[in-house]
């Protein structure tokens, strides 16, 4: 169960992305990422996530899910995605076992 809620709330970290990232190295990424709250829809955040995901697969291949979760929460706190972060708390409490 604990694994499910993992998982689901890992894709709500990992789905919502910045649509200005610039995805040229680590400190482009945090010099230029946006909330995902920012974003204009639902779609546009999936497109943006699924570059995110790209772009962190090709520069850091060996990190674990862990650690692009890590890095993924770094990111919306430094930004201060506070609506973001409220939804990933909400998503994970929901879980049963949680």
């Amino acid at each position: 169960m604990r694994t499910a809620a993992l998982a689901a709330t890992s894709l709500l970290i990992l789905v919502a992305t910045a649509r200005a990232t610039d995805y040229t190295s680590d400190a482009t990424v945090l010099a230029t990422f946006e909330c995902p709250e920012s974003l204009k829809d639902d779609a546009t955040r999936a497109a943006a996530g699924m570059q995110f995901l790209t772009w962190i697969r090709a520069r850091h291949p060996h990190w674990s899910i862990s650690k692009v979760i890590g890095y993924r929460l770094y990111l919306l706190n430094k930004h201060h995605c506070d609506q973001t972060l409220a939804r990933i708390r909400s998503e994970a409490s929901q879980h049963p076992g949680h």
